[in-house]
């Protein structure tokens, strides 16, 4: 399958939806990143990135992930979601407070996934893209 990188950058986001402790709503979304764990094995560790404004003071969050068929191409009518209570607990925040971003390891978000059968399609940002110095 052969993906513009228009393409590409639309299944690597992913939407976020959040109830807030206050009652109130928040939207926005983060995007895919695999952080190296081990080098020599290619093995990673997923995560969504965002902004700490979007996940702040929510009670109850979900993300939503577009479904791949058994082919692994994309369905976009279909997505795959799954709502967390205590939200905001399951983010690590940016140690500096003035630096807005935060992630979540989403392995147990994936495993769940599979294991009802689902197959999710997503395309992660990994550190070789990042601009160096």
């Amino acid at each position: 399958m052969n993906l513009s990188l228009s393409e590409q950058l639309a299944y690597s986001t992913v939407r976020i939806e959040c109830e807030l402790k206050t009652g109130g709503i928040s939207t926005g979304t983060g995007f895919f990143f695999n952080f190296l764990e081990d080098k020599e094995n290619n093995r990673h560790i997923p995560v969504v990135i965002t902004n700490k404004h979007v996940i702040k003071d929510a009670a109850k969050g979900k993300l939503i992930i577009t479904k791949a068929n058994e082919k692994g191409e994309p369905l976009d009518t279909q997505h795959f979601s799954v709502m967390f209570d205590n939200f905001e607990s399951f983010w690590r925040l940016h140690p500096q407070t003035d630096v807005d971003l935060c992630a979540m390891p989403i392995a147990p978000f994936i495993n769940e996934a599979e294991k009802k059968g689902e197959r999710l399609f997503y395309i992660p940002f990994t550190k070789n893209l990042l601009p160096t110095e």
